[in-house]
């Protein structure tokens, strides 16, 4: 484990994610190395799809997804912020039913260098009160499949884990979930590969 980034760009980037009026939200914990191109496929040879914009008609079929207990695959993600940007991409792992799923959002942090920063979290359930998924409080497992799954498609691999400035270990959301962390961010290397 490194205590600094492994070059300066990374020194100012923010440890959590932003909601549209400014509330922190997920940590950012993931470094991505490579091109945009490189990326997409790097994650559909992990098994992870695309995940749609949040409008109006996935919406629905979310809420019906739920409704029925069924998968909701592609199934749209909320937007969040990161220098005032909203998420460039976001990916995501079907799980049993619409409730529960992994997924990742990403945010070109330089896209000449090919740099780009995730911030992930696993849906556990759901916050009837606060209309929104419950996530699991552990947010460095999801960090870590991330990371498993993209080296067991064959098209990245691990550089090392960087403790980013000012990266959270313990901290609440805007709707008082926990999240609990060893502050680190994980470095992943894309490779070429050819498309699915």
């Amino acid at each position: 484990t490194l205590s600094a980034p492994p070059c300066p760009g990374l020194a100012h980037v923010p440890p959590r994610a932003e909601d549209a009026v400014g509330p922190p939200r997920n940590p950012t914990h993931l470094l991505l190395t490579g091109s945009g191109a490189g990326r997409n496929t790097a994650f559909a040879r992990a098994g992870w799809l695309p995940a749609q914009r949040h409008t109006a008609p996935p919406g629905i079929k979310g809420v019906v997804a739920v409704l029925a207990d069924r998968s909701a695959v592609g199934a749209p993600v909320s937007t969040e912020y990161f220098e005032g940007r909203p998420q460039d991409d976001a990916f995501e792992l079907a799980g049993p039913n619409a409730r529960m799923r992994h997924h990742v959002r990403i945010w070109g942090l330089d896209s000449l260098a090919g740099l780009w920063v995730g911030a992930a979290t696993e849906d556990v359930g759901i916050l009837v009160t606060k209309r929104t998924h419950r996530i699991s409080p552990k947010v460095d497992l999801e960090r870590d499949r991330i990371v498993r799954d993209l080296e067991a498609g064959g098209c990245a691999d691990l550089v090392q884990y960087v403790r980013l400035p000012g990266a959270l270990t313990r901290a609440r959301g805007p709707e008082g979930q926990l999240m609990v962390s060893d502050g680190r961010a994980a470095v992943v290397r894309l490779k070429a590969c050819d498309p699915l």
